[in-house]
């Protein structure tokens, strides 16, 4: 009787532990997709300027194993500027979006940052 009980207590136990582990394996993957797509938008920002033109619009593309991506810019006015005020530098708000469908849900990192670029760099 003392063996039945012993094994009833221990399939309850492993049925725990399994739970645990397939939860943290769940979890482990998560942060694989995240650190990738994290890795991506940040090539995205250093190719700004470089490869991808700074110029107002929206552009897309794909990075494969479900990875998209989308880059906005947008010229940036100051806060009580003047709507002719011009200087010789030029602002960009750019909001770079990764996103792939997630084993639960649809998934996204975010990416937003202020560029200024020269007239002669705004030209490539």
């Amino acid at each position: 009787m003392e063996v039945l009980v012993a094994l009833c207590i221990l399939v309850l136990c492993l049925g725990m532990i399994m739970s645990m582990y397939s939860t943290a394996l769940q979890h482990a993957s998560d942060a694989a997709a995240i650190t990738r797509a994290t890795r991506a938008g940040e090539t995205l920002l250093a190719q700004l300027g470089a490869e991808i033109p700074l110029r107002k619009g929206i552009s897309s593309g794909q990075l494969g194993d479900g990875y998209h991506w989308q880059i906005t810019i947008s010229e940036y006015q100051p806060e009580g500027a003047p709507q002719n005020w011009q200087m010789s530098l030029h602002a960009y708000w750019v909001d770079i979006d990764i996103h792939w469908e997630g084993p639960d849900r649809p998934r996204s990192v975010n990416f937003t940052t202020l560029r200024l670029t020269t007239d002669q760099q705004t030209a490539l």
